[in-house]
């Protein structure tokens, strides 16, 4: 069993759900991601919300492992 697959399918589709448009986000309201992800942009509202579903209160911890 991939527990950690699952989570990361069910991260993908919650916060796909909870997304707003980001062209009406301020900068503050986005997520800019580093490294080998550099250039992609999630909403950080929706990452915070998905994260505090799984235990977790970092938005970084769902962009690095589950998005």
């Amino acid at each position: 069993m991939d527990a950690h697959g699952y989570r990361r399918d069910y991260v993908s589709a919650f916060y796909r759900i909870m997304e707003r448009p980001m062209d009406g986000l301020d900068r503050k309201e986005k997520y800019y991601c580093r490294r080998d992800k550099k250039g992609i942009v999630y909403d950080r509202q929706a990452m915070l919300y998905v994260s505090r579903q799984l235990g977790h209160n970092r938005v970084s911890v769902i962009a690095g492992n589950y998005l």
